[in-house]
């Protein structure tokens, strides 16, 4: 947890700018991953010895979907009526860290620009504020959820995506929906209901420049630690949790001898494979987890892990144009299904489907995929939920899966049970 970042950067298309206090202080045109290799570099430290924590201080924030638009070609029909920046991330000179295993916490400082013990001493100070209140009852009534597609284009969606498979263009895509809905509430107060009613391990809250970020993903993209080993743990394969023991157990026995599923998960595993592959020593990459079920509060999970050695030479764009977007939330071959999204789908995805997480100043970056994400803007909210689509999916099993994915969003948007899609 941070407060009253240093600096912020930010990037759009070719255009990036850097922030001090909510004033620009440089800006440029072109090469904007460049700029971001000095930043990570010039806000690099060591880290206290003998004490293993994951983040030393750094940047947080997001790499949006549309990122991707600078490494392939993927131009369609997408509007984008929620414009992001492509790559917005706020360096924190002191956070507070927990290990919740542990039962401990630590209060850090970077030290970049003052001593780290002012730094620490600073946020230090925000700690003796007020608590906020817990959260107690339901939001406001949202009203209803409108969705950016009916059920009947969906289902006409998925299979147009099956008519792709057919030709050979794709082996596999994903296909999102979005939904939108009144928002009359602090988004902390949306957060926290979030956190309760989805505990997940990659979540997320942050403001920045008139909206809120509340994620609550399952599903870490890449996981770089500072000797070098990078991690991608991709998910494909869902079934909701069933309203009793022996229909929880019995869904979690369907997900795992699914062959649909347990190809759908082999296909991204052996992507991700081939895009560390560009960017790790030779040899060193491989599948150390393959179906593996992880289950959380509202759904059940097949999860691969992938590993390698990055390569010495490799900075973070050359990382970043190697494995962005993430492919268990586009498909394969990657880039065939990049632009079958952005024909086949309303709206671009901006943050959604992109990845939130930090990048600690002693080398260690950790994003996920971000899913399970709302964005809270004025007074309305939304979310994105999808599908991964093979040649034997069912359209209706695959609409439905996006709404069993959907079920903790609504609920934390103060959705009645039963009035939500």
């Amino acid at each position: 947890m941070g407060c009253e970042p240093r600096s912020v950067f930010i990037a759009r298309g070719g255009e990036w700018r850097i922030e001090r206090a909510g004033e620009v202080v440089e800006r440029g045109s072109g090469r904007a991953l460049n700029k971001l290799e000095e930043l990570v570099a010039v806000h690099q430290v060591s880290p206290d010895a003998g004490v293993e924590l994951p983040f030393w201080g750094g940047a947080v924030g997001w790499f949006s979907y549309d990122l991707g638009r600078q490494f392939e070609k993927f131009a369609g029909t997408a509007e984008e009526d929620l414009p992001v920046p492509d790559i917005r991330l706020a360096w924190h000179d002191a956070a507070i860290v927990w290990d919740h295993h542990a039962g401990r916490s630590w209060l850090v400082g970077a030290g970049w620009e003052r001593p780290p013990e002012d730094a620490i001493r600073e946020l230090a100070g925000w700690l003796q504020a007020p608590p906020i209140d817990p959260v107690e009852g339901r939001a406001p009534d949202p009203g209803s959820f409108l969705s950016d597609v009916r059920r009947e284009e969906y289902l006409a969606r998925v299979e147009e995506a099956r008519a792709c498979i057919a030709r050979g263009e794709i082996y596999q895509v994903n296909l999102v929906q979005r939904f939108e809905c009144a928002h009359r509430e602090p988004p902390a107060m949306t957060y926290l209901r979030l956190r309760e009613l989805n505990p997940a391990p990659f979540a997320l809250y942050q403001e920045a420049d008139g909206l809120t970020v509340l994620g609550s993903s399952p599903e870490r993209f890449i996981e770089l630690n500072p000797a070098g080993h990078i991690r991608a743990c991709p998910i494909k394969g869902t079934r909701p949790r069933g309203s009793t023991s022996a229909d929880d157990a019995a869904q979690t026995c369907a997900l795992l001898e699914s062959e649909k599923e347990r190809a759908e998960l082999l296909m991204i595993v052996d992507l991700m494979r081939n895009d560390l592959g560009r960017v790790c020593e030779f040899g060193s990459v491989r599948a150390v987890r393959l179906h593996a079920l992880e289950s959380f509060a509202t759904v059940h999970h097949l999860v691969g892990e992938v590993e390698g050695q990055l390569r010495p030479e490799v900075k973070l764009g050359e990382l970043l144009r190697a494995v962005f977007p993430g492919g268990s939330i586009t498909g394969a071959p990657k880039v065939s299904a990049l632009g079958i999204i952005d024909r086949l789908e309303r709206h671009r995805r901006g943050i959604f489907m992109g990845a939130t997480g930090y990048l600690s100043a002693h080398g260690r970056i950790d994003l996920n995929i971000a899913i399970r994400t709302i964005i809270c803007r004025g007074e309305r909210a939304y979310f994105q939920v999808g599908a991964g689509i093979v040649w034997d999916s069912d359209a209706a099993a695959e609409y439905e899966e996006t709404l069993a994915k959907g079920r903790a969003l609504f609920a934390a948007l103060g959705a009645r049970e039963g009035t939500y899609p």
